[in-house]
């Protein structure tokens, strides 16, 4: 006989989440760099017990930070992201999803979240969303409106074709409402070996007291 602990250890979530801001110039020199750090720091604010890393991507991508369950050091970097925080040209989300599997490496049920307007989706960057996706990884993406002036603006489904595994392309307006579907999403790996942790036995207390009786009768023989 047992019953639950309530001071049983709480193991915490070994999936993580990346998130993959693009930085490209349509984006990272107009109105929707604003829609993008708020809704990255939305994501991060929701997702409150799983670990979380950092992509940030133009024409080249690049780890801003591993995944990591504090998301302090995360908020302050998001916010000082501008034009000049990537080199180079062009928007490349291809490199970010390659990126991604190989920051996952085999880290569970994972989430990408990929915050972006939609430029440079290609085959290139379909084909890894799919290897991506077979190796258990979700894709979502959050599109953020209002490119830069003379940019051209992508078609308002491109980032659907990058969604995978039952992710979804959300609003940026509509990111609270994404991040509560992936926090309900992780998934708590929990150890055999500790999982008597979770009750406390009451064996050796009952065994104690069924030992009275037995002196009792001892006793009377004697």
């Amino acid at each position: 006989p047992a019953l639950p602990r309530a001071d049983a250890p709480v193991l915490a979530r070994t999936d993580s989440v990346l998130i993959a801001i693009d930085l490209s110039p349509s984006v990272a020199r107009g109105p929707a760099l604003a829609q993008a750090q708020q809704a990255a720091a939305a994501l991060l604010q929701g997702l409150a017990g799983r670990p979380v890393g950092l992509i940030l991507y133009s024409g080249e991508a690049y780890a801003a930070s591993a995944p990591t369950t504090d998301p302090r050091t995360l908020q302050t970097l998001i916010a000082v992201l501008d034009a000049d925080t990537v080199p180079g040209q062009g928007s490349r989300p291809a490199a970010a999803i390659g990126l991604a599997g190989q920051m996952f490496g085999d880290a569970g049920q994972a989430d990408l979240v990929l915050i972006s307007d939609g430029a440079g989706v290609d085959g290139q960057a379909v084909a890894e969303a799919g290897r991506l996706a077979a190796l258990g990884t979700r894709i979502w993406a959050v599109r953020v409106v209002g490119a830069a002036p003379q940019a051209p603006t992508p078609a308002p489904d491109a980032l659907a074709q990058l969604v995978q595994s039952g992710g979804q392309m959300v609003l940026a307006q509509d990111v609270d409402d994404l991040a509560a579907r992936l926090r309900q999403g992780g998934d708590r790996r929990r150890d055999p070996a500790v999982t008597a942790l979770g009750y406390r036995d009451l064996g050796p207390f009952l065994a104690a007291l069924a030992a009275l009786p037995l002196l009792q009768m001892l006793r009377r023989r004697q």
